[in-house]
C-alpha cells in the first residue's frame, strides 16, 4: 500500500459478477467514493498493493477461485489495511458462514442480496452526520467573525477557512 496520504475517499469492490459490481459501485460513487474494482483474488492483491483504500467490499465467493474468507484473512495481514472497514457479502447467507467472515477480519457480514441496501442506508447516516458537522463549523465560524474586532484575520479565521475547505472538497 502507498504511504501517501489519501486524499480522497477510494473503495475496493472485490466480486465476480457484473451485476452486483454496477449496484455497489453506483452506490459508492453516489456517497462520494472513487471505486476500484477486483473480479478475484489476484488483482486484488495487485490493487492493494499500488493503492490505499478506506473501505473494501468483499464477496465471500470468487467463482472456483480461493474464497473471499482466506482473502479477508490476507488483507487483514498486509501492512495498513489491519484498521480499514471491510464488508464481506455471499449469496450463501447462513449464520455460520457470516459468522465465518467476521471471524476472518470482515467488520460486517451480509446476505448479498440486501447488502446493497445496508450500505445505501449506512451511507444516508454518513451524509446526514456531514451535514450536521458542515452546520456546526459555519456555526463556529460565524461566532468567531462576530467576536473579532480589529480586522485582522486571526488564527480562528484560518482554521475556519480551513473547515469550509473541508467541507468544498466533498
Amino acid at each position: 500500500m502507498q504511504n501517501d496520504i489519501v486524499h480522497e475517499l477510494r473503495a475496493l469492490i472485490v466480486e465476480d459478477g457484473d451485476c452486483q459490481l454496477q449496484v455497489f459501485g453506483r452506490l459508492l460513487q453516489q456517497a462520494g467514493f472513487t471505486t476500484a474494482v477486483a473480479k478475484n483474488a489476484q488483482t486484488t492483491r495487485a490493487l492493494l498493493q499500488d493503492s490505499a483504500f478506506v473501505f473494501i467490499l468483499c464477496d465471500l465467493s470468487l467463482g472456483n477461485e480461493e474464497s473471499g474468507l482466506d482473502l479477508i484473512r490476507e488483507i487483514r495481514r498486509m501492512p495498513g489495511y489491519d484498521r480499514v472497514e471491510i464488508m464481506a457479502f455471499s449469496a450463501d447467507a447462513s449464520t455460520r458462514r457470516l459468522e465465518d467472515a467476521i471471524d476472518a477480519g470482515a467488520d460486517d457480514a451480509y446476505n448479498k442480496f440486501i447488502a446493497a441496501k445496508i450500505l445505501e442506508k449506512r451511507f444516508t447516516r454518513i451524509e446526514r452526520k456531514m451535514e450536521l458537522l458542515k452546520i456546526e463549523a459555519l456555526s463556529i465560524e460565524a461566532s468567531i467573525r462576530s467576536s473579532k474586532t480589529d480586522g485582522k484575520p486571526s488564527n480562528y479565521d484560518r482554521l475556519a477557512k480551513n473547515v469550509k475547505a473541508m467541507f468544498k472538497q466533498k
